[in-house]
C-alpha cells in the first residue's frame, strides 16, 4: 500500500525543516560539543574556529537552496519570508554561541548546562518558525516544485531512494 501523498509531503516538510535547523542552527555549536575529551585549556585561536556562522555563509546556503528549488517570481514573497526566518534563526543562534563562548573556562557545570538548555529551547522555537514559514512556501508551490523540494531535502539528508526518481 503506497503512502498517502499528503503524508509523504508532510514527512518531507518535517525532514527538510529538521535538516535546515540542524545545519543552520547547530553546526557551529555541534563542533564545540564534538570534542568532549578532556585536554589542555583551549587557546583563544582554537576557540575562534567554533564561532558564529558568518552571514555570508548563510547567504550562500540560502542562494544554493533557492537555485535547487527553482524558486519562481510568484513564490518570491513566500521565499523571502522563509529566507529571512533562516537569517533571523542564524543570528539568534550566533548570539547564543557567543554567550556560550564568553569566559567558557570560568563557567560552572551548572552554568554550562543552563546554556545548553537555552540553546535547545532556541532551536525548538527556531524550528517552529522555520516550519511555519516553509509550510507557506511549500503550499504555494506547484506540484512539480513540491516534487523538486521533496527531492532536494531527501538529497540533503542523504535519504534519496537509490535507483528511484520521484
Amino acid at each position: 500500500m503506497a503512502p498517502h501523498p499528503a503524508k509523504s509531503r508532510t514527512c518531507a516538510l518535517i525532514a527538510f525543516s529538521a535538516l535546515l535547523s540542524a545545519v543552520l542552527l547547530t553546526m557551529p555549536f555541534a563542533a564545540w560539543a564534538q570534542d568532549a575529551k578532556p585536554k589542555a585549556k583551549a587557546k583563544p585561536e582554537q576557540m575562534e574556529q567554533y564561532g558564529p556562522m558568518p552571514p555570508e555563509l548563510i547567504e550562500k546556503r540560502i542562494a544554493h537552496l533557492r537555485g535547487q528549488m527553482k524558486i519562481t517570481a510568484p513564490l518570491e514573497a513566500a521565499w523571502n519570508d522563509f529566507a529571512q526566518v533562516m537569517r533571523d534563526n542564524s543570528n539568534r543562534m550566533n548570539a547564543l554561541i557567543g554567550k556560550w563562548r564568553k569566559d567558557i573556562e570560568k563557567k560552572t557545570a551548572l552554568e554550562k548546562l543552563k546554556l545548553h538548555e537555552e540553546i535547545a529551547e532556541e532551536q525548538a522555537q527556531a524550528m517552529r518558525k522555520l516550519v511555519t514559514s516553509f509550510e507557506t512556501l511549500y503550499n504555494a508551490m506547484s506540484e512539480e516544485q513540491k516534487k523538486i523540494a521533496d527531492k532536494v531535502f531527501d538529497q540533503e539528508q542523504g535519504r534519496a531512494p537509490k535507483g528511484k526518481k520521484r
